[in-house]
Parts: C-alpha cells; structure tokens; sequence
C-alpha cells in the first residue's frame, strides 16, 4: 500500500510540475505575440511617417483641408449611411479619426461588438 500512494504522489507531482511548466510556456509565448505586435505597428507607424514626409514635402503648402476636420458633404453622407443603417433621425456630434497604429486585439473587439448589434433591414 505505501509503494502505491509514493507511486500516485510522485506521478501527481510529476503531472503539476508538467503542466505548470506548459502553462509558462504558454504565457511566454502570447507575451511574445504582444510584443511582436507592437513592434510591427511601431515599424508601421515609421513608415507612415516616412512616406508622409515624402508626400509633404512632395505636395505644395495650403492644399486639402489643413486643419483636420472632416468636410461637410463627408459628414452627410456619413449621417445619411448611419440614418439608413438605424432606420432612425440622427444627428452626428462628433466623428473622431482612429489611428492606424492600433492593437488587433482592440480591433477584434470593436469587430465582435459591432457584430452582436442587430440591425433591421
């Protein structure tokens, strides 16, 4: 009977310690993506940055809308594709740009939010 319960403790410690030890490979590994995701964003960035500059000073001063804001037949067309969409009046507040550079476990999710919405045809 003691030969049996040391053979059970040792192949249940052998089992933890087995997979404890996957369980930290595992979170090595999704650090690993992390950090490869944002290395490949900033790299993404850089060169955003790159060709902007090329184009600037390619482009003459004064031409587009300098100021960052979204012409008016734009925001129209946006408030008429939302108004069909909802099947409702609305009025568009504010309309923020999102940044190219952003994580694609924030974009997944702004994705499964979007796509538990039920929209009437």
């Amino acid at each position: 009977m003691d030969d049996a319960m040391t053979i059970g403790l040792r192949l249940t410690v052998t089992g933890m310690v087995v997979v404890f030890f996957g369980l930290i490979v595992l979170l090595l590994v999704m650090h690993g993506f992390q950090y490869f995701d944002r290395w490949l964003e900033a790299r993404a960035a850089r060169q955003q940055k790159r060709r902007q500059r090329k184009q600037g000073a390619a482009q003459p001063r004064g031409s587009g809308v300098s100021d960052g804001s979204i012409p008016p037949e734009v925001m129209a067309a946006i408030a008429a594709a939302v108004a069909i969409a909802i099947d409702r009046k609305v009025r568009i507040r504010r309309i923020r740009y999102r940044a190219l550079s952003e994580g694609s476990w924030s974009r997944q999710g702004r994705v499964t939010i979007m796509a538990s919405h039920v929209t009437r045809r």
